[in-house]
């Protein structure tokens, strides 16, 4: 049975709720495309103490590890990402957002289909990130290395090892801002069970890349890159998620300013709703690059 047309009161709730996204234009390109082996290590600390001594484990202990290898293994690039402190509160507006009764109202609102059920955790999942850039897959000898490695703390839990083949840089802005500074804004994405990982990869390389990069006066982000799991785990590797994406900011005050602006709010739920056609339950974090080999 069709729906008859839109009521006065749910057009003017869609005018306050979205942006009118830029309608998409044949000019539009990507920034550009990485086929090198990435390894995306999200890691936590077992407990609070823990948690304040993770940056210290990481930079003395980890990271110089790691770089001590590199030349045998042939890792082009070691970055570690901490959790920004006090980044709370902006995490939790970006994680509630898109839960599912918000999701699943909003798209209502949208006239677009409803995400089917799902439960997002509400509590931070990962507090730090490394990522190991690679000329190409690694020997088995070598990933076994990085997971012993990673284990060797006995403060850390089991390390959740990511591996892609194909890293998206949708947008390549502003390289003059302090890196020290910047800010990354990092989800998970996890398709929906009835997606599959390749439909789930491709709708978000081809149709949400360029929501975002026609629409980037509201993003205002300095680069946004996605790193896309392999469709099969390389032995020692996991099948968690279906990706990364790292949505970097000048700053955290420039995060923070930013979502003030209704207009910021308002593309973050048309974000939203696209989101429902290939990622539920959205980890976010907030991180910021502590070291770099």
């Amino acid at each position: 049975m069709s729906q008859g047309p839109p009521s006065l009161a749910q057009r003017l709730l869609k005018r306050l709720l979205f942006v009118a996204a830029a309608p998409r234009s044949a000019s539009t390109r990507i920034a550009g495309v990485d086929e090198q082996f990435v390894i995306t290590a999200l890691l936590n600390g077992k407990d609070a103490a823990c948690s304040r001594a993770l940056t210290r484990i990481l930079l003395d202990e980890v990271g110089p590890a790691l770089a001590e290898r590199r030349r045998d293994w042939n890792i082009d690039s070691i970055t570690i990402q901490r959790g920004v402190p006090g980044s709370r509160p902006i995490v939790f507006f970006f994680e509630l957002t898109r839960t599912y009764r918000i999701a699943a109202w909003l798209c209502g609102i949208a006239g677009t289909p409803q995400p089917p059920p799902y439960h997002l955790n509400l509590c931070p999942l990962f507090e730090a990130m490394i990522e190991l850039r690679f000329a190409a897959p690694p020997p088995r000898e070598v990933m076994a290395g990085v997971h012993a490695i990673l284990d060797a703390p006995a403060s850390f839990d089991p390390p959740v090892l990511l591996g892609s083949s194909l890293q998206v840089r949708v947008y390549d802005g502003d390289a003059t801002s302090a890196v020290a500074r910047r800010v990354n804004i990092c989800f998970l994405v996890r398709r929906p069970p009835d997606v599959t990982r390749a439909a789930c990869q491709d709708y978000w390389r081809h149709q949400h890349a360029h929501l975002a990069l026609e629409n980037m006066k509201y993003l205002r982000l300095t680069r946004y890159r996605q790193v896309h799991t392999t469709a099969a785990p390389l032995p020692g590797l996991d099948d968690t998620f279906d990706g990364v994406v790292y949505a970097e900011k000048r700053s955290f005050l420039q995060l923070f300013l930013d979502l003030l602006k209704p207009d910021t709010a308002r593309f973050n739920s048309t974000v939203v709703v696209d989101e429902c056609h290939f990622t539920e339950s959205t980890p976010v974090t907030l991180m910021r690059r502590i070291a770099h080999w």
